[in-house]
């Protein structure tokens, strides 16, 4: 199962969020597969495609991070093409 989670924080909290990035880096569970992340060059959000057995793994990710972030997560179907959405797992 594919999801995408976003993750917003207050400006405020950049500089401890990098600091436990770098310390830590990102302290995501064996049974998560990242398969691209992004940054807002604007600053204060990040996005992270990544693939799951289980959607409680994706969560107790989020947690480890909660306390400096907001998370918003959801799971996705990728579009084959364009003619009708025809949708693939």
């Amino acid at each position: 199962m594919k999801f995408i989670t976003i993750a917003t924080w207050e400006p405020h909290q950049r500089d401890e969020l990098v600091k436990r990035r770098m310390e830590s880096g990102r302290m995501s569970p064996k049974g998560i597969k990242i398969l691209g992340e992004w940054v807002d060059v604007l600053g204060g959000r990040a996005v992270w495609l990544y693939e799951v057995d289980s959607a409680m793994e994706g969560f107790k990710w989020s947690n480890r991070w909660s306390d400096i972030n907001k998370f918003e997560s959801f799971p996705v179907l990728e579009v084959k093409d364009d003619k009708g959405a025809q949708l693939v797992e």
